[in-house]
This record gives structure tokens, sequence and C-alpha cells, in this order.
């Protein structure tokens, strides 16, 4: 999943996703991130997960050889989760800053908007609303 969103600030919250919603499941994902911590590929923080740009790519084509689509799925839904209320609001606007990277990754990854265009544009249309609102034209542009 980490190789589809940005390489730096991947909140923690995202990787819930992939396991149950118990406390077997969130020891799960404790111990794989931890895992990747001392395998020296990541670097986990109390409230983000950081993976070197050279390691996504890498995932990233290995992945694409042998038609897995899932990470990416998941990357998708996991922004998607995370998205908080109106974009045009200025209380949201910090975790709206917090996702925009992911989405900009997401965006420039051909097999997210290959297998859920519409999803992606679930959540790009928002962001977009958002970099509008927050003063940031151009990059909502781009």
């Amino acid at each position: 999943m980490t190789a589809y969103l940005a390489a730096e600030g991947i909140p923690r919250s995202f990787f819930l996703g992939l396991a149950e919603n118990s406390a077997a499941g969130r020891k799960q994902v404790a111990d794989a991130l931890t895992a990747l911590d001392r395998y020296s590929l990541a670097t986990v923080a109390d409230n983000a997960v950081s993976v070197h740009r050279l390691l996504q790519k890498v995932i990233r084509d290995g992945l694409a050889r042998l038609g897995h689509a899932d990470p990416a799925e998941h990357a998708l839904a996991a922004v998607y989760r995370a998205m908080p209320g109106d974009p045009q609001q200025p209380p949201t606007w910090p975790q709206w800053q917090e996702l925009v990277p992911h989405g900009i990754a997401l965006a420039d990854n051909q097999p997210v908007a290959e297998h859920d265009a519409d999803k992606l544009m679930a959540v790009l249309n928002p962001m977009c609303l958002f970099l509008l609102s927050a003063g940031f034209p151009q990059q909502s542009l781009d």
C-alpha cells in the first residue's frame, strides 16, 4: 500500500484498514510496522510512516509485472476513509492538507486510475475544492 502513497507522512491510521478491527488486528498492524522499521524498509514514527522513494518504485514495478492491483486499491481506500468533512470549512483544512500529497501520489499512478477512476475522482474533487478554498489555486490545477 505504501508504494502508491506519498513517500513521507503516511498516517499510521491508514494501516488499520488492512486488518480486522480488533485488538488482534491492531497488534498485527503494529507488528508489521515494527518489522518494516527493523529491516529499514520504512521509518515508523508515533503517527506516521515514511518509505524511501526508490523502494516504492521497485515495489510498484514488481506489482505491475505480476498484475496485482490490491495494494493500489488499499491505498485509495485508506485516503478515502481518512477524508474529513467539508473541504471549504477551515477547521478541516489541517486534515485535508495532510491528505494532499497522498492524493497527488495516487493520481500519478496509472493502476489506481485504471482500476477505480470513480473513487479516485471522489478523492480528488473535494481535495481540489479544499486547495481552492485554502488559497492554493495553482496546486489545485496541477
